[in-house]
C-alpha cells in the first residue's frame, strides 16, 4: 500500500516562498522564523486533513482517506512526515472499522515512529488479523518468525498467518512459503508422490476469488492515497501564506 509517490513539494516549496519573512525573524521561534512556519503549516495541513475525513459521505469513504492520510504522513510527503498525522489518521481509520488502520498502527509501534513496543504492536495486529487485513497477517507472521526483542518465536503460528494472506495472492507470503513448499516437493519426489501434507505449489494455495478481491482493494487504496494528496496539496497551498 505504501507506494512513494513523487511531485508532492507543498512544504519546501512554501517554506522557501516564505524564507522572505523567516529572514527576518529567525531567532528564538519569532512568528517569521523555519520553526515557527512548520508548526504553522502542520496546523494547516491537519486541520484540512480532519475537514476532508468529516466531509466524506459515509463511513467507509471516511475510513479510506483517513488511511490515505496516515499512510501520506508515514511516507513522508505531508505535512514533513509528522507522526502525529499518522498516530491520528490510522487510528481513526481503525475506529471506523478499516483493517488496514489496524494494520498500520501495530507497524508504527513495531518499527516506526512510535516504536518498538511490541505488546501493543501484537495488539494492533492481531485485532487487524481478526478484521481480514492481509498486510496484517504477514506482518504478524514476520514478528513470530523473526522473534525480535519482546516477541516469543511461534513458527507455526507464523506459517498459519502466512498461509492465510497467501490464500489472497499476497506476494510477500507467497516468498516466504516457497521455501516451505520446497520441501514439500523434495519429499513427495522422495516419498514416490506421497502427499506431504503441505502444498507444493503456489495455485494449490491462492483462492482466485480471494486475489481477485484484494487485487481490486489494494486499487481502492493506491487511488484514495492519490487523490487525497492531490486535495490536500491543493488546501493547504491556498490556506498557508507567510506571516509578515
Amino acid at each position: 500500500m505504501l507506494r512513494r509517490t513523487h511531485g508532492m513539494l507543498t512544504l519546501a516549496a512554501l517554506l522557501l516562498l516564505a524564507a522572505g519573512a523567516a529572514s527576518a525573524g529567525e531567532q528564538g521561534g519569532a512568528p517569521g522564523s523555519m520553526d515557527a512556519l512548520r508548526e504553522r503549516f502542520f496546523r494547516i495541513t491537519l486541520r484540512n486533513a480532519r475537514e476532508f475525513v468529516s466531509e466524506q459521505p459515509d463511513r467507509e469513504s471516511k475510513a479510506d482517506v483517513a488511511l490515505a492520510i496516515g499512510a501520506l504522513s508515514e511516507m513522508g510527503v505531508l505535512a514533513n512526515g509528522d507522526p502525529r498525522i499518522a498516530l491520528e489518521f490510522f487510528a481513526m481509520a481503525a475506529d471506523l472499522g478499516n483493517p488496514d488502520g489496524d494494520a498500520s498502527l501495530g507497524r508504527l509501534y513495531a518499527v516506526g515512529a512510535l516504536g518498538p513496543d511490541m505488546t501493543r504492536a501484537i495488539e494492533h495486529f492481531d485485532r487487524a488479523v481478526r478484521r481480514g487485513s492481509v498486510t496484517a497477517m504477514v506482518q504478524l507472521g514476520d514478528l513470530y518468525a523473526n522473534a525480535p526483542p519482546g516477541v516469543t518465536r511461534d513458527s507455526r503460528r507464523a506459517l498459519e498467518l502466512y498461509v492465510e494472506a497467501a490464500k489472497y495472492g499476497e506476494t510477500q507470503a507467497l516468498r516466504r512459503l516457497e521455501p516451505v513448499m520446497a520441501k514439500a516437493r523434495e519429499w513427495e519426489r522422495l516419498n514416490s508422490g506421497m502427499s506431504a501434507g503441505f502444498p507444493t505449489r503456489r495455485e494449490e494455495i491462492i483462492d482466485p476469488d480471494l486475489e481477485r478481491r484484494h487485487k481490486n482493494r489494494g486499487r481502492e487504496v493506491d487511488l484514495a492515497i492519490q487523490t487525497t494528496r492531490r486535495e490536500l496539496d491543493r488546501r493547504v497551498a491556498r490556506d498557508f501564506k507567510p506571516e509578515r
